[in-house]
């Protein structure tokens, strides 16, 4: 309400329609520098980050073995040229916060409206609440905040999203590479059963910068 009728002119001239456009995308220096939470532990991000493609192998095996795993209807996949404004909100976030877009399904019921999918390829659902009835600023934001678990740091939170699990898969990692390092009594087997199940699946790259 302080602008003047010319000063309204000009902002109204230069407003933009439809989302921000950025000059750049993020790059992992703009994350930590702009995004990373206060208190943020670089080594807990590392490691994570080295072992996350075993980590979801190895929670895969296990939920599979176990006869659980989620099986996503292919009809329902959108493909990456949508013209859906949520999936083009995806598209759109994931280009400026530099994440791959997990592959993105239609379903008539998902709580919350936007739900990560513990399977073998990073996939995501997309439900009623989020098809309609959203601005391009709300859709923007959604999706933005969502693809944030798509990080590789912080994608072993979609299929270890407690903090007992994560407890034991960050220890289990860590014992990899130091088999003697003591643990907390009340996650040592726990952290056992992950050590062994990550041994599977890690390749020599990633204990490589396990170790690192």
């Amino acid at each position: 309400g302080a602008a003047d009728m010319d000063q309204q002119l000009v902002v109204d001239q230069f407003r933009q329609d439809g989302p921000i456009r950025p000059s750049r995308s993020l790059d992992d220096v703009a994350w930590d520098e702009l995004l990373r939470a206060p208190g943020a532990d670089d080594v807990v991000a590392d490691v994570l980050r080295a072992i996350v493609d075993a980590a979801v192998a190895a929670r895969v095996e296990e939920v599979r073995d176990s006869k659980k795993l989620v099986a996503l209807d292919a009809s329902r996949r959108q493909d990456a040229k949508s013209t859906v404004s949520a999936v083009r909100s995806f598209q759109w976030a994931a280009q400026v916060l530099s994440v791959e877009v997990p592959e993105l399904y239609v379903m008539s019921n998902v709580p919350g409206g936007i739900a990560a999918v513990p399977v073998a390829v990073p996939s995501t659902a997309l439900g009623p609440d989020v098809l309609r009835g959203l601005t391009a600023r709300d859709l923007a934001f959604l999706a933005g905040r969502h693809l944030t678990y798509y990080r590789p740091e912080h994608y072993v939170l979609i299929h270890y999203p407690t903090i007992g699990e994560l407890s034991a898969l960050f220890l289990g990692a860590v014992k990899l590479i130091l088999p003697e390092l003591a643990v907390p009594s009340h996650l040592a087997d726990a952290a056992a059963r992950k050590r062994k199940l990550l041994a599977r699946h890690v390749d020599k790259d990633a204990k490589k910068r396990l170790d690192e």
